[in-house]
């Protein structure tokens, strides 16, 4: 049973988005899993349990969520005429990536980070209808023009799409993304190369389901099964 919205149980979620967030949490973790490894998995422990597994690194008892947010400031102190004792895990993300210029600013602090994050967001089709319109806009002005003024003017519609959505963050704090480059790039995050703070990972694993699927946290009991189980 569904309720307010969110999926209470691992059994309403899609076996193909599973896998998707599975194959995103094992490129994050830097691992590589035979075709067999969730053979056996029927719950979210198993699940869990196969990743601890895996991450043989050496183990260091610190925090990732709080080294992430440190390599944050720093990729933005370095590419922001900001202070670092204004960057804070509070601070608006909108604040600090302001207009003009917004996306050239995430793209210089996304090349400073080293990873790719995905701070706006954009629509699936904005892009390929951008460049379907200018593709058969320019085609359309060897043939008729008035039917080039209309792509053009279609053209320029999207284009202010575009920049609407510039203002379309999809999270709100220094804090939030740090959070996200813990769950999507760990190994990137950590401040030490090839190890792992054990302790984190089920955690890890719980925050990327709940975010994907909108779950509540504490549905996601090591005994909750999945869909095939």
């Amino acid at each position: 049973m569904i309720t307010s919205g969110k999926t209470t149980t691992l059994a309403h979620c899609d076996d193909d988005d599973i896998f998707d967030i599975v194959h995103e949490l094992e490129k994050s973790f830097g691992l590589s899993f035979a075709r067999d490894a969730f053979r056996d998995v029927k719950t979210f422990g198993d699940l869990c349990t196969v990743f601890e597994q895996h991450l043989t690194a050496e183990h260091r008892d610190d925090c990732t969520s709080q080294q992430a947010f440190y390599r944050v400031r720093s990729a933005i102190v370095t590419t922001l005429p900001v202070d670092q004792n204004q960057v804070t895990p509070d601070s608006s993300l909108r604040t600090l990536f302001s207009k003009p210029g917004r996306r050239k600013r995430i793209h210089a602090f996304e090349t400073c980070l080293g990873v790719k994050v995905s701070l706006l967001v954009y629509p699936n089709w904005l892009v390929p209808v951008s460049c379907f319109l200018f593709a058969c806009s320019f085609i359309a002005l060897l043939f008729s023009g008035k039917i080039a003024i209309a792509g053009f003017i279609l053209l320029f519609v999207v284009n202010r799409l575009e920049k609407y959505y510039d203002s379309q963050f999809a999270m709100t704090t220094v804090r939030q993304l740090a959070e996200q480059l813990t769950i999507e790039h760990y190994t990137a995050a950590r401040r030490f190369n090839h190890t792992v703070n054990r302790t984190e990972i089920r955690y890890i694993i719980t925050q990327a389901f709940c975010k994907r699927f909108d779950m509540d946290k504490a549905s996601l009991i090591p005994e909750a099964t999945f869909g095939w189980a």
